[in-house]
């Protein structure tokens, strides 16, 4: 007997319940990407050759600081020599010159000597000249008494020893005003010489003291430039340990991605026997379970991965690049360091969003490597989000393309940048071959 409309459409809803009922007893279940204690510490080890990766860069920062303030000093140590250089110099013609003022100054005071004495000589020899004594005698006698010689021969020699007299006196006043005139100049040449001399002596002595600050300052500086150096070489060996370290624990990073990847092709396999198991039992007829649909639709969503090269969205809206991927060489230093990730140069406090969908695997804050976030997309595929001002997700969280996981920090060596990372199974990509043009 045929049943009613009616009845037909209980029996719908019912099914539809039992339906629901059932889909709420075997919810489907969820995409699990691997969580082993292999991932967990796959994770701890990025992290920490993240901090160490922060770390070379500190120290090479430091290498740059020390090797700029080692320029400077050797260029203050040549200018100090260099001045010492001139001031001794300097000294050397001084010296010599106060030499040649002592020198004409002993030769002065022996010519004033001279000179005086030649004077006195001369005084004395005026007084006692008894021919003029004679002389004016005679003269004294012919102005009294006429002519005073009755004999012509004795009139003739007055006379002529009255002119000599006279020749004489007037060689002799001569002889002194040019004696007075020379020692009247060469005393004022004395003074001026003693006074150039004492002006000499001070510029000696104002030299030699800035001789002797610039020699300590120099001597400072010296010892400023064997801590400086002695500083450098300390940083370059902790440099290369840390990159030693960098290197190996890169390695165990490789190591522990490989063992993730084995597991993730297990799984793979695994739900490649479940495909061929519906296959089989779809094409014999038969009907899949809803567990079975559940976990047809679950292998669905394992099976999707990132579309490929230029897939991931920009991490923040400046596309910037301040410091790109790969090796980073330092002309000054001559060392090269690779970058990880890409360093994007954008303001302070700026959203960061996740690049595509996935879940938050790591959120955490290391003193040199500042606050990070890490996403695990479908397909092996991590995104790193690192020197954040601020987080706002929780590790285990799921993220959507475009969300907001945090916001932009600074860096002490680039400024305002972003860093970021990709990384696909164990190995390290340029990002900027997985960001959209």
């Amino acid at each position: 007997m045929p049943r009613p409309a009616s009845v037909w459409l209980v029996l719908f809803l019912l099914a539809v319940i039992t339906t629901g009922a059932d889909a709420r007893r075997h919810p489907p279940k969820r995409t699990v990407h691997p969580s082993t204690a292999t991932h967990k510490e796959r994770l701890s080890k990025e992290a920490q050759l993240a901090k160490l990766k922060k770390e070379i860069a500190e120290t090479e920062r430091q290498l740059n600081e020390h090797t700029r303030r080692e320029k400077l000093t050797k260029k203050q140590l040549a200018e100090r020599d260099a001045r010492t250089k001139k001031l001794k110099a300097k000294l050397v013609a001084l010296k010599a010159e106060a030499t040649e003022l002592q020198s004409e100054e002993k030769e002065l005071d022996t010519s004033i000597k001279t000179t005086a004495s030649t004077i006195d000589t001369l005084k004395r020899n005026y007084a006692d000249d008894a021919s003029r004594r004679y002389v004016s005698g005679l003269y004294r006698a012919s102005v009294t008494t006429g002519s005073g010689f009755d004999d012509p021969a004795e009139e003739a020699a007055r006379r002529r020893n009255t002119y000599y007299s006279s020749i004489a006196a007037t060689a002799l006043h001569r002889n002194k005003q040019t004696l007075d005139s020379t020692k009247t100049s060469l005393t004022e040449n004395r003074e001026e010489v003693a006074s150039m001399l004492n002006e000499q002596l001070g510029a000696i002595s104002q030299t030699t003291e800035e001789q002797h600050s610039v020699e300590a300052e120099r001597a400072k500086k010296a010892k400023e430039l064997q801590t400086i150096q002695q500083k450098k070489a300390s940083l370059q060996k902790e440099l290369e340990r840390r990159k030693q370290s960098a290197k190996r624990l890169e390695a165990i990073i490789v190591n522990l991605a490989a063992k993730e990847e084995a597991e993730i092709k297990r799984k793979k396999e695994a739900l490649r026997k479940r495909e061929l198991a519906r296959k089989s039992k779809v094409k014999a007829g038969k009907k899949l379970t809803v567990q079975e649909r559940h976990q047809e639709a679950a292998d669905t969503e394992e099976k999707k991965s990132l579309a490929g090269p230029h897939s991931l969205g920009w991490p923040c809206s400046s596309h910037r690049i301040v410091q790109g991927y790969g090796e980073q060489r330092n002309k000054e230093l001559g060392t090269v360091t690779m970058n990880l990730g890409i360093d994007i140069g954008t303001a302070e406090g700026s959203a960061v969003h996740a690049a595509e969908k996935g879940t938050v695997a790591l959120v955490s804050s290391l003193p040199s490597y500042g606050s990070l976030v890490i996403v695990r997309h479908s397909g092996g595929v991590l995104t790193v989000y690192a020197g954040l001002e601020s987080i706002s997700v929780s590790s285990g969280s799921a993220v959507s393309k475009g969300s907001t996981i945090g916001k932009s920090g600074t860096s002490s060596e680039l400024g305002a940048i972003l860093h970021f990372e990709v990384w696909k199974g164990r190995s390290k990509q340029n990002p900027m071959g997985w960001l959209n043009k």
